[in-house]
């Protein structure tokens, strides 16, 4: 019975550990090049529920991609309401490299973006 139970222990962290090698190897394949600058758009309207919620997760997702010096993050308002919107101006300014605009501010932002590389 112990022996069954042991080699049950040994097959679950085998797993567990072909399934980490596994993330590890596609996260360095999938990782663009150091020099590239990964501009995410994410555009938020009125019925997005929580915006600041959504920023937080896209940008643990880049730390965890290891992007955190390579990427910009952009909230894109489609039409968010007023508290959305002050919340999100709020969350981007308190983040680097987080910016919160509108349709038709997109343009500036992305010629100054491209300017400070």
């Amino acid at each position: 019975m112990a022996n069954e139970i042991w080699n049950a222990l040994l097959l679950a962290v085998c797993f567990l550990g072909i399934a980490a090698i596994s993330y590890f190897l596609i996260l360095r394949v999938l990782k663009p090049r150091k020099r590239t600058r990964l501009l995410l758009v994410l555009p938020f309207s009125r019925s997005d529920g929580d915006v600041v919620e959504e920023l937080y997760a896209q940008h643990i997702r880049l730390q965890i991609l290891g992007l955190r010096g390579q990427s910009c993050l952009i909230a894109l308002d489609a039409g968010m309401n007023e508290e959305q919107r002050r919340d999100c101006i709020k969350f981007c300014r308190s983040v680097e490299d987080m910016y919160c605009c509108s349709a038709q501010e997109l343009p500036k932002l992305l010629e100054r973006l491209q300017e400070g590389r």
